[in-house]
C-alpha cells in the first residue's frame, strides 16, 4: 500500500461512519471502523512532546500494509497540541474532527470532518 492509498482508505472509512458527540465514544467508533477495514489500532500512543515540553499521547496509531498513521480525534476544531504531537513520528498525520473545522493546519496530511449523530 502506498502512502496516498493509506490516506484515501482511512478517509473513506472515517467519512462513512457517524460518531457520537463525545470524545471517548467518537474514538471508539473510529477505531472499530478502522479495525473492520483491516487496520491494526493502538490507543493512546505516547509521544515525547505535546508542545509544552511535556510528553503526550496520540489518540490512535493505525497500521496496515506497511503504512502507519497517527490519528488525533478532536472536537470541532483541531488543537495546536494535536498537530504538534503528530509531528513526533514519521507516520501519516491525520486529524479527525467532530464536525466541520473552521481552521486547519498545513503540516497535517489529512483533515477529516466526522459526521456527528444528532
Amino acid at each position: 500500500m502506498t502512502r496516498e492509498q493509506g490516506l484515501v482508505e482511512i478517509q473513506t472509512i472515517l467519512q462513512s461512519i457517524e460518531v457520537a458527540d463525545h470524545a471517548k465514544a467518537a474514538r471508539a467508533a473510529c477505531v472499530n471502523a478502522l479495525r473492520w477495514g483491516g487496520w491494526t489500532c493502538r490507543l493512546a500512543v505516547r509521544v515525547p512532546s505535546r508542545g509544552d515540553h511535556r510528553a503526550g499521547f496520540v489518540d490512535v496509531e493505525a497500521t496496515k500494509g506497511g503504512i502507519v498513521a497517527g490519528i488525533e480525534i478532536d472536537n470541532r476544531n483541531p488543537r495546536t497540541k494535536s498537530a504538534i504531537k503528530l509531528q513526533s513520528k514519521p507516520w501519516l498525520k491525520i486529524i479527525a474532527t467532530r464536525g466541520i473545522p473552521e481552521v486547519t493546519f498545513t503540516d497535517i496530511d489529512l483533515h477529516i470532518p466526522l459526521k456527528v449523530k444528532k
